[in-house]
């Protein structure tokens, strides 16, 4: 086996430090969790370093790196709002040190993460062929695909079955599916796409296709992203696009950040009323099938919110709304081990058994289907009408308590090693595109284990064979030591000269 990295090693010494004095020193349950904050920072600070000392700056975003910097964003940052009332909370026995605890167990929750992937990571990995970075962009698939996804969406919007469009619609089976999965080629196109503008060796005619598809995609992406009612939408269908930058460029889109944060503070108020309507019965289920009121309603809502309160009042809005809504991961969990399993049990491995058969109905997979709306009813006692996210170790723990979540833990880093492993520093533009949708998930880190894993291999399994015919070798160029004539065969559909 393997030894760990001395700068992962010393990050292991530090959290184990920085608990200790966190449980020893600090009076105030509010400083010792600001303590394991800073332990998480120290982290993944740590393994961003490792990462890019072993692989490169293309390797900012590996799942270590994502991984280490979404939980210290979320249980850190976000975990210290929520000090200030865990003391009066029912649900957490009136226990100040019940969101102190939920920290502590997501930071060991990490640190096995880690370890699990460093064993499989640790070794050498070979670079792949160097040959597949001669891929070309097929244009004529991505428009097929980009089409396809727009069809989708289109239908989605036309059934009201899109974002929160569908308040109040829990209807499943085939043909949703299908146009779901349909939709989600919309990122796999783009980030297609992006690897043709942003890769070095792509030529300058895919760049220049690649960026005027790009940019004319954006206006209709960002009017269905806001007229889906979810604010973040945009900032979803755009994640891999993101990542392909980081993976190309080595060096993170602090640009695209900003313009996040800018999008979001312009629409926060205006989609926060839109829903509300949406929910109250103001926009009857005809308004929302119909895209072009449904577009001029959120529209004018926003408009009206403007017009009303100036940026200031914006900025705060959308800073309340973070601590609010995404604070509450932390919250879960520490609701989850407060109340498992002496007021509920535990709920079994059933769900995590079948989570990798994605393909199964909702009815077969039972409660576990959604363990977001379960955590909303049992844990937080309220209505059935949302879900809140269970996190990936509450939901390991209510599992099956400590064993499951210290065995699924280090099992979820075995994966995440595979996965990069299968990645790693390959030149393969079929192998990046598809990591990066993957990898957009990763940055969730409110995803129980068993979305994770149905999303990650649906996406591998049925989007691996539309990878195949994004990028096909020219011609011109011999694949695997066959001939032209040959390689012009073994590509199938989509061979262009060059």
């Amino acid at each position: 086996m393997s030894r760990l990295p001395r700068t992962l090693i010393a990050a292991f010494a530090s959290f184990a430090l920085a608990v200790s004095l966190a449980l020893s020193l600090y009076p105030t349950p509010y400083r010792k969790g600001l303590i394991v904050t800073i332990g998480f920072g120290l982290f993944a600070l740590l393994a961003v370093r490792h990462q890019t000392k072993r692989f490169g700056d293309r390797a900012r975003a590996s799942p270590l790196s994502i991984y280490a910097t979404s939980w210290f964003f979320y249980f850190g940052v976000l975990g210290l709002s929520n000090f200030s009332q865990a003391g009066t909370d029912r649900r957490l026995g009136f226990d100040p040190d019940a969101i102190l605890k939920g920290m502590v167990v997501a930071l060991v929750s990490l640190a096995l993460v880690t370890a699990g992937y460093l064993l499989v990571t640790n070794r050498e990995i070979q670079r792949g062929d160097d040959r597949a970075s001669l891929q070309h962009l097929n244009f004529s698939f991505v428009l097929l695909c980009l089409g396809i996804g727009w069809a989708c969406r289109a239908a989605l919007f036309s059934t009201a079955q899109f974002g929160y469009l569908q308040f109040g619609d829990s209807s499943t089976g085939p043909a949703k599916a299908i146009l779901l999965f349909g939709d989600s080629l919309l990122s796999l196109g783009l980030a297609a796409l992006a690897y043709a503008l942003w890769a070095p060796q792509s030529p300058e005619g895919d760049r220049r296709r690649a960026r005027l598809v790009l940019l004319a995609g954006l206006l209709p992406l960002t009017l269905t992203a806001v007229t889906s009612g979810q604010k973040g939408r945009l900032i979803l269908d755009l994640m891999p696009v993101a990542v392909v930058f980081l993976l190309t460029r080595g060096r993170v889109p602090w640009k695209f950040l900003l313009l996040a944060v800018l999008y979001l503070t312009v629409i926060y108020s205006g989609a926060e009323k839109y829903r509300q309507d949406i929910a109250g019965g103001v926009l009857t289920v005809e308004d929302r099938r119909d895209p072009v009121k449904a577009t001029a309603q959120v529209a004018t809502r926003i408009g009206q919110e403007w017009s009303r309160h100036g940026v200031i009042h914006h900025f705060h809005a959308l800073s309340t709304h973070f601590q609010g809504e995404y604070a509450v991961i932390v919250r879960n969990l520490s609701i989850i081990l407060h109340k498992t399993p002496d007021e509920i049990p535990y709920f079994g491995t059933r769900h995590l058994a079948l989570s990798p058969f994605f393909f199964l109905p909702n009815e077969v997979r039972g409660p576990g289907a959604n363990l977001g709306l379960y955590v909303q009813v049992t844990y937080h006692e309220g209505p059935a009408t949302s879900s809140t996210p269970p996190t990936q170790p509450g939901d390991l723990f209510m599992s099956g308590g400590w064993p499951v979540l210290v065995l699924g833990e280090f099992a979820v880093g075995l994966v995440l090693g595979l996965l990069w492993r299968f990645q790693g520093n390959s030149n393969s533009p079929r192998r990046t595109v598809l990591y990066a949708v993957i990898a957009g998930l990763l940055v969730n880190a409110g995803l129980d284990l068993g979305t994770l894993v149905r999303a990650s291999l649906q996406f591998t399994v049925v989007l691996a064979v539309v990878v195949r015919w994004l990028f096909v070798f020219p011609a011109t160029v011999p694949v695997r030591g066959l001939d032209s004539a040959d390689a012009q065969l073994s590509n199938g559909i989509g061979i262009r000269g060059r």
